[in-house]
């Protein structure tokens, strides 16, 4: 049902979208603080669309997935110099890559958006002075993307719902961090259809990691 509603959604957002745009050339200068507050909200509300699409997409697979031999230390690279831009002021990035570990099979457009869904709940999450570490090393049967932070991390007893769609931890439950508690949801079912998986641990001190972990080809 959430599926059905949300692709009929995306007309009327469709025209909303573009009457605020109309809008914006006839309307006084003194209304467009309003104008860009009905717009990032028609954003957000896009941007819920799609998620829960993306979601649902995965959740039956019934999406094309390409297989193909992929070195993941480049897709890595890919997506490191997208999101730095999208850390805060006072938080830090780490890269540590073997450049050594085995192909993968694995659908470069899934598998960036996994390694991107990770990397945004770590920047919006961890804390403004978090620093953020990711690797990529070769561990048995795997090879590893790893994303870990030394932020605030997550009560052990909700960590193994942080993969379930639509839940959103204590913490981070606010309208300035955003989010709607899919975006690990995708990732769990995205690395599922590349036969990997997963995984969530809380750090020692603080913070959480997560693992991607791919089966070598």
């Amino acid at each position: 049902m959430i599926t059905d509603v949300s692709h009929e959604l995306r007309t009327p957002l469709a025209r909303h979208s573009l009457i605020l745009h109309l809008l914006r050339k006839r309307c006084p200068d003194d209304v467009s603080d309003l104008l860009d507050k009905l717009d990032n909200e028609s954003a957000e509300m896009n941007n819920l669309v799609s998620e829960i699409l993306e979601f649902s997409r995965l959740e039956h697979e019934s999406l094309s997935v390409n297989l193909v031999p992929t070195q993941l230390e480049s897709l890595c690279q890919i997506q490191v110099m997208q999101n730095e831009i999208d850390l805060k002021p006072q938080q830090s990035l780490r890269v540590e890559l073997d450049n050594a570990t085995p192909m993968v099979l694995a659908d470069n457009r899934l598998c960036l958006r996994s390694i991107k869904n990770v990397f945004d709940n770590a920047i919006k999450y961890a804390g403004e002075n978090a620093a953020i570490v990711l690797t990529v090393s070769q561990q048995d049967q795997y090879v590893e993307v790893t994303i870990a932070d030394d932020g605030i991390g997550i009560p052990t007893q909700q960590l193994e719902r942080v993969f379930d769609p639509f839940v959103r931890i204590e913490q981070a439950r606010n309208k300035q961090s955003g989010g709607y508690g899919l975006g690990l949801a995708i990732v769990k079912e995205a690395m599922l259809i590349m036969r990997g998986e997963a995984v969530a641990e809380l750090n020692v001190n603080n913070g959480v990691t997560v693992k991607l972990r791919f089966p070598i080809q």
